[in-house]
């Protein structure tokens, strides 16, 4: 899995829909791996999500581990899979948003471009520092419910061991 550090950055979307990844971003990918990406609106949110391929085929893989007979099971990997739209990162660096989730997510000139762990997220600027400043968000209570419940992968304790 990639593993990118956290990052934002604001970028320009032109009138074609096309935004430039940051090149501290290309980077960790490689440029080799940086071709194409999948992106998938979190429209509620007012994300777009944006993994590069070798990230998606991984998280597709665990996908299709799940046992599909069971309807609750079924509607989670359909719900994670659909709505994603394969796209070609052009010679100049630049993704093109397709027409109908630039309008949907309101893009307008700019997004805010931030990525972790194995995910890039494009976010409508307003919010995205919304996000930042909500004050409703518990940070210590998540915290003590990831770390203190056992929620870590396999092998790991809280105190990262």
């Amino acid at each position: 899995m990639l593993n990118f550090y956290s990052q934002e950055k604001l970028c320009s979307v032109d009138k074609k829909g096309r935004v430039r990844l940051p090149s501290s971003i290309i980077s960790v990918i490689g440029e080799e791996k940086a071709k194409f990406f999948m992106i998938k609106p979190q429209a509620r949110k007012g994300i777009l999500q944006v993994y590069p391929v070798e990230s998606w085929e991984k998280r597709s893989e665990k996908l299709g581990q799940i046992d599909l007979m069971l309807e609750e099971n079924r509607e989670y990997v359909r719900r994670q899979m659909l709505g994603f739209t394969r796209v070609e990162r052009d010679g100049s660096g630049r993704i093109t948003i397709p027409k109908h989730l630039l309008e949907r997510l309101g893009f307008d000139g700019q997004v805010m471009v931030t990525s972790f762990m194995d995910v890039i997220e494009f976010w409508h600027p307003e919010k995205y520092y919304d996000y930042l400043e909500d004050e409703s968000y518990d940070s210590a209570g998540e915290a003590r419910r990831i770390f203190g419940d056992g929620n870590l992968k396999s092998g790991q304790n809280s105190s990262g061991n």
